[in-house]
């Protein structure tokens, strides 16, 4: 692969920092969405822990890429017992909030 000229680079330093920034507003959403489980149903909790996998991928942020992915797993999985994940639940949304890794 061919690589990126200065410009393409800058480019996506800006698109990692801005994904950074708002990854204390996706853990408020994680929050919420994890606190409707109980009366909706896992499924929007699911979606939005499989696209944070992908996004978080996508930005280098393996270890948050890797936790969300392992969680998706674990819910699909167990899709009606999502109560038996509060501690990873827990772990991915400290790790948005702790978003350090790697910022450049």
């Amino acid at each position: 692969m061919a690589e990126l000229s200065a410009q393409a680079q800058a480019l996506l330093r800006s698109q990692r920092r801005r994904y950074l920034a708002r990854l204390p507003r996706k853990a408020d959403e994680l929050e919420a969405l994890w606190a409707l489980v109980p009366e909706a149903g896992p499924a929007n909790f699911l979606e939005a822990v499989h696209r944070l996998a992908g996004s978080a991928g996508l930005h280098g942020l393996d270890r948050i890429q890797a936790s969300a992915a392992s969680l998706e797993a674990e819910l699909k999985t167990h899709l009606g017992e999502p109560e038996r994940y509060e501690t990873e639940v827990r772990a991915l949304i400290a790790s948005l909030l702790d978003s350090g890794e790697g910022v450049s």
